[in-house]
């Protein structure tokens, strides 16, 4: 049929990073340059993942009532998933590039314990790692004693009494009448479960393979706080913009380009260390409470400040996980991964930068100042004065420092933009020096939707991005 059962989507010695001391057959890297969102084809129905499906549903229809309609939509929907299920036959799942000693291939790789597979910090891609060494990074990060404290207390009771916290505040709320009924359910915390932590590799750093440097990411889904913590977010929205924060890189891209002189301004970005570990927490409540109760007895919520307080404490100090088996709590600063952790780093930013920025000396303050959570955009009459603001903006707050990079070529990438700075302002896409060109592969065994969706984004992007016709064909 004239089929290539080895086409893959790229490269694979620029996808799969091997710095592990394991060598990888041909076969396996070919295979692992799919990426580690690529879809497999199905040989055999998990089963407890199949009917979970149809058991949402079923439950989605019975909360609408039990008329004879819908008893019969239950039973139709029953009848299809057993249909379905028991009418599975292997023999007739084809894929064109993988075979079923690919799978067992992939399943005894992923099987082995010394060795770490996951995608990398930036970018897409595979990064094979020693499991020793990364243990050893992990760790580092761990015995911060600032932070991080191990929790001797078993993993069950542990959880269960930070259930308990949370049940029992809300309880208190319901009985006094400040939460519905359906909000005291959404929120009510059960059979929750430590977080995970995990490390994804920073490749992109220049010493990489002599260090092993991970950035720290928080699987926090199942958390007791996890819900309280979700109903939170949208309800802290506003607190997160001002005059200087950016929604995303369309508005950045059309505030620069509206610059005139684009000739006269030095560009340079600044970028806050570590923001999220160090964002102090009681500091940030005590922000978010300030500014939602300026006047003594106001409320929000239904809550006065005393027990909307309460409620800020109880989403966010109840963040604890494990790592290697061992059972932490983070006491202080907002792992990344947790719900409220942008929306705390956004509001401590918001309300500090706009003091140092009304406070900051006439001589030395930016013409434009923009920031997007940690990374910030930034435009001065020459070097001298981005190095004097630099300085001013690290003395203002022991937990935040910022790094500087500044422009090379007349050309300073920001975000996912490259600024142009020519006769004006213009800008393109930009593309990190550990961009992989892997995206979402077509012999990938999902809808075609999604497929079709990543292609659209991509090219919506280019458009979005790029101020010019000419940048966004280039990419």
């Amino acid at each position: 049929m004239g089929i290539d059962n080895s086409l893959h989507p790229c490269d694979p010695s620029k996808v799969v990073l091997n710095f592990s001391s394991v060598t990888l057959p041909h076969r396996l890297r070919t295979l692992l340059a799919f990426g580690l969102d690529f879809c497999l084809p199905v040989y055999r129905i998990n089963f407890s993942t199949y009917y979970l499906g149809f058991e949402r549903l079923i439950s989605g229809v019975r909360r609408l009532g039990t008329t004879s309609d819908q008893m019969e939509a239950i039973n139709s929907i029953k009848g299809l998933a057993h249909k379905f299920y028991h009418g599975f036959n292997k023999s007739k799942v084809f894929s064109s590039i993988i075979q079923a000693g690919d799978i067992a291939l992939l399943k005894s790789f992923g099987m082995r314990q010394d060795i770490v597979v996951c995608r990398p910090d930036k970018g897409k891609g595979v990064v094979v790692l020693d499991r020793s060494r990364y243990l050893k990074s992990m760790m580092t990060v761990l015995s911060d004693v600032d932070r991080f404290r191990e929790v001797k207390e078993s993993i069950q009771s542990y959880t269960l009494r930070a259930e308990d916290r949370i049940n029992r505040f809300l309880r208190e709320m319901l009985t006094k009448k400040i939460i519905e009924r359906d909000t005291y359910q959404q929120l009510t915390a059960s059979g929750s479960a430590p977080g995970i932590l995990y490390g994804l590799p920073k490749i992109h750093k220049p010493d990489f393979a002599a260090n092993h440097q991970c950035r720290p990411i928080f699987a926090a889904y199942n958390i007791p706080s996890y819900k309280l913590a979700s109903f939170l977010v949208p309800k802290l929205s506003e607190l997160t913009k001002n005059e200087y924060t950016l929604e995303n890189s369309k508005e950045f891209s059309q505030t620069i380009i509206n610059v005139p002189d684009s000739s006269n301004f030095f560009m340079c970005s600044f970028d806050v260390s570590n923001l999220f570990t160090n964002v102090p927490i009681h500091e940030t409540i005590n922000i978010i409470c300030q500014q939602l109760f300026k006047v003594n007895g106001d409320t929000y919520l239904n809550m006065n400040l005393r027990t909307f307080k309460k409620l800020l404490e109880l989403s966010v100090l109840n963040s604890f996980f494990i790592f290697n088996n061992i059972l932490y709590n983070q006491f202080e600063g907002l792992g990344m991964g947790l719900p409220l952790g942008p929306t705390f780093a956004n509001i401590f930013m918001c309300f500090n930068e706009k003091i140092w920025l009304d406070q900051c000396p006439a001589n030395i303050k930016p013409f434009l100042y923009r920031r997007y959570v940690d990374d910030c955009f930034l435009l001065f009459k020459n070097r001298d004065m981005a190095y004097d603001f630099l300085k001013y903006l690290n003395s203002r707050h022991p937990n935040i420092k910022f790094t500087i990079e500044e422009e090379k070529s007349s050309c300073l990438p920001f975000l996912d933009t490259l600024v142009h700075k020519g006769s004006s302002f213009s800008t393109s896409v930009f593309r990190k020096g550990t961009f992989t060109g892997l995206g979402m592969s077509f012999f990938s065994f999902c809808t075609h939707k999604f497929k079709l969706n990543s292609l659209m984004t991509l090219i919506a992007r280019g458009y979005t991005v790029s101020s010019t016709y000419h940048f966004s064909i280039q990419k």
